[in-house]
């Protein structure tokens, strides 16, 4: 049994804003991660292939690979509500509202956003709705790879983000 996660590639958004289930696009040249990839996954036979339903996600899987790929909005990345598209510096310096989601985002929800603890239950049924015996690959977010991390490796929710999660590059669980 093997679910391969892959992050999709690097996004068209200006650095440091906050774009989360914002259907932003891939990088014109995301093309170009896609031969490295399909490198490092050839040795896996896929039962299913999934997809978060956004772009950036979406277009990544279809140039990956030939099989069906079946859309899930449970492996979007988190929802940060209000706080999308916004950049970081002004997110953080701007309202009590973030002062208390930077002090506990586990269970802190965004401004009609959701919490870390929220999607982390989202992963977790995607997962639990899994056949383990068989072989997957997952097109997703960091966020969701994270939350597959604190499922399988038992890291504690507050701890996963000190863990680095690479654009188009394959975890393996």
């Amino acid at each position: 049994m093997a679910i391969v996660f892959v992050r999709h590639t690097p996004v068209k958004v200006e650095k440091g804003i906050c774009y989360g289930q914002s259907d932003v696009l891939p990088v014109d040249n995301y093309l170009d991660f896609v031969p490295e990839l399909k490198l490092q996954i050839k040795k896996y036979s896929f039962y299913k292939v999934y997809s978060s339903p956004l772009l950036r996600c979406k277009m990544l899987a279809q140039a990956t690979t030939d099989n069906i790929i079946v859309y899930d909005d449970r492996l979007k990345e988190l929802n940060f509500g209000d706080w999308e598209m916004q950049h970081w510096d002004n997110i953080y310096n701007n309202s009590h509202q973030s002062e208390k989601w930077f002090a506990d985002f586990v269970n802190t929800k965004t401004p009609n956003g959701e919490s870390f603890l929220q999607q982390y239950k989202r992963v977790s049924n995607f997962i639990d709705s899994l056949d383990l015996s068989k072989d997957y690959l997952v097109f997703t977010h960091a966020g969701v790879i994270r939350c597959a991390m604190a499922y399988f490796n038992g890291v504690a929710l507050t701890d996963v983000f000190a863990m680095d999660v690479a654009y188009s590059l394959p975890v393996v669980f």
